[in-house]
């Protein structure tokens, strides 16, 4: 094909350019912007007579593609076949892939380079993701609760992960500008973030849900406050004090700075470790109880 819009008739936004495999009928619908939902509806009919369950993974050749339909659908950003699905074959919002993934985890995945925006800034990609989010949490929310078979991660653990890892593949540590892509997964987070809180004032989402959703440790027994503290950006510290201000709707200690990942290092050792001279602005007013004390103090 000579142009990447007809290699989408034969191939998803998912595929390297040089994909050679036959895809799966229903990926190929999925995945056209100008498939109806009338034909959509009749592809996965067909399927299912075939014996293919609709929470299942669909069986495309290609290894990231077998997933389920929900997940493909976020992933390819289509808001409106989201909620076509979700509508009409009443889908579980938070069904989990072969490999654990959520189709939160798809959609923060895959959007940046799935969604086709004239934009330079993301600020349209991020308000596209921020309304699938909202469609698949009003749905459910304990869909931000499902973790990943691979790291053991929620869609905000994910998401921060994604954040700083793509930050330190750069070969600029000192940028003042934050690149595109680690400025739309900032805005996924902060996206999510807003809906956790939402979520919570709604009474959508309990205490205990707030603080699993806000304080889960991953794989590497890293919470997101371990996963932003590795970062330099001042993007990063916004991020890692508006954490700290949502963990303070759970309880008004915040010992979860002082817990340690599989590593032996805390939140704080982090922060001294990539940001020693901005270490006051991240941690300070941040209270905790010292050890043996039940009397609080300031760290500085």
């Amino acid at each position: 094909m000579s142009s990447r819009m007809g290699h989408w008739i034969d191939h998803t936004p998912m595929c390297p350019r040089d994909c050679l495999v036959k895809h799966h009928e229903l990926v190929l619908a999925l995945s056209s912007s100008s498939m109806s939902t009338a034909e959509l509806d009749c592809c996965i009919q067909v399927q299912v007579k075939r014996g293919w369950d609709v929470d299942s993974d669909i069986p495309d050749p290609l290894p990231n593609l077998q997933r389920p339909i929900l997940y493909l659908a976020a992933s390819f950003c289509f808001i409106r076949v989201l909620r076509y699905l979700l509508e009409r074959f009443q889908l579980k919002a938070a069904v989990q892939s072969s490999k654990g993934e959520s189709a939160l985890h798809g959609m923060i995945k895959h959007a940046y380079h799935t969604l086709r925006t004239s934009r330079p800034d993301c600020r349209r990609k991020i308000e596209a993701v921020t309304k699938m989010l909202q469609t698949l949490t009003n749905h459910d929310p304990k869909i931000l609760l499902v973790k990943d078979y691979t790291d053991n991660q929620t869609p905000l653990l994910f998401t921060a992960q994604l954040f700083v890892d793509l930050e330190n593949t750069s070969s600029d540590s000192r940028r003042k500008r934050i690149p595109p892509q680690e400025n739309f997964y900032a805005g996924c987070i902060e996206a999510i973030l807003q809906n956790i809180s939402n979520l919570y004032e709604k009474g959508n989402i309990s205490k205990d849900e707030l603080s699993e959703a806000l304080i889960t440790s991953d794989s590497k027994g890293c919470n997101v406050l371990h996963v932003l503290a590795q970062s330099t950006h001042e993007k990063a510290r916004v991020i890692f004090r508006r954490v700290v201000d949502l963990m303070n709707v759970v309880s008004n200690e915040t010992e979860v700075l002082f817990l340690k990942n599989n590593a032996g290092k805390t939140v704080t050792d982090l922060v001294l470790e990539h940001r020693p001279q901005h270490a006051t602005a991240w941690l300070s007013k941040l209270n905790y109880e010292d050890e043996g004390k039940r009397n609080k103090v300031f760290v500085f």
